[in-house]
């Protein structure tokens, strides 16, 4: 899938055109598909409070045009992410039919915001929303693990140190278990409004949302059921 953004060249692109030529041709300026592949980004980044930047615009091809009223449109292969070295398609149209396809290669900067550690924290921390802040880093070297979401890392236990400032990343970090191996716990399943509760053991440390086995020591039945709290397991049935 392509996606496109058009816009007319002699009610969006401003400043001194290039000099005509004798067949009523002229020169496609680095500004005028600079300025149409900036507000491309922009629209095409409006969902997000990322910080982008495009760098040199380089046009291959004949960059030749007719003159008079024109329309340009930019797209970008599926898959091709906006970042980093990037490779847009600019097609130009004009009067009688004219089009001209052109290949346009930039270098997209762009910081986006995560997650980091406001102070040095050891291994084994708890954190909680007072260790935790924001930053923008670079999209590119951004560890795939890295997050911008608060309910990602709170209440979760770092498994080694960080540094004032590093990114906060789920691989860094495990859940906290609120529930032992071996231990007793209510054995709760519910289906509507009805509710039955059995004893249950637990056969696997498991922190509060996860998933551990539970076995029945009456029937000796094995349920997997989710951690509600350290003396509770729910299972759907």
């Amino acid at each position: 899938m392509v996606v496109t953004l058009v816009a007319t060249l002699v009610t969006t692109v401003g400043g001194p055109w290039p000099a005509l030529g004798a067949d009523g041709v002229r020169g496609l300026a680095a500004a005028e598909v600079r300025k149409l592949v900036e507000r491309y980004v922009d629209e095409r980044l409006a969902g997000s409070d990322d910080r982008w930047r495009v760098g040199a615009i380089r046009v291959s091809g004949d960059p030749q045009v007719p003159t008079g009223p024109l329309t340009m449109s930019v797209s970008h292969g599926r898959g091709v992410e906006l970042v980093g070295p990037t490779v847009l398609h600019l097609v130009v149209k004009g009067p009688g039919g004219y089009q001209r396809r052109l290949r346009v290669t930039t270098v997209i900067d762009r910081d986006t915001r995560v997650l980091v550690a406001r102070r040095d924290l050891e291994r084994g921390a708890v954190l909680d929303k007072e260790d935790v802040g924001t930053d923008y880093r670079p999209l590119r070297s951004l560890p795939n693990d890295a997050t911008a979401t608060p309910d990602a890392v709170i209440a979760k236990q770092l498994i080694r140190p960080v540094s004032a400032g590093a990114v906060l990343r789920a691989s860094l970090l495990t859940t906290v278990p609120v529930v032992s191996r071996g231990a007793q716990v209510s054995l709760v399943a519910r289906r509507g409004a009805l509710r039955i509760t059995t004893p249950g053991i637990v056969r696997k440390d498991g922190g509060a949302g996860e998933m551990v086995s539970v076995v029945n020591p009456a029937s000796g039945q094995v349920v997997n059921g989710r951690v509600v709290d350290g003396k509770t397991v729910e299972v759907m049935f």
